[in-house]
């Protein structure tokens, strides 16, 4: 299956001209259109203000961070 969508990825690229960074763009382009898209569906249409999406961002963040190294007592 992933022999397929390599080929027909392979074929439509080069068809169109676009390399692997534009490919890249791309999908990071359609990523956040599809996150905006459901950000205004949540605060245009049902008028609803939520702190989930933040709050999922901050604890990836809170997670990430690391702690200093420990430095061992020199005798």
């Amino acid at each position: 299956m992933i022999e397929l969508f390599n080929s027909i990825n392979n074929a439509f690229c080069g068809i169109l001209g676009i390399n692997s960074y534009l490919q890249g763009v791309i999908v990071m382009t359609c990523i956040n259109v599809i996150a905006v898209l459901g950000m205004s569906v949540l605060t245009g249409f049902t008028r609803l203000f939520s702190f989930g999406n933040a709050g999922f961002m901050c604890g990836k963040a809170k997670n990430n961070l690391k702690t200093p190294p420990k430095i061992p007592n020199d005798p």
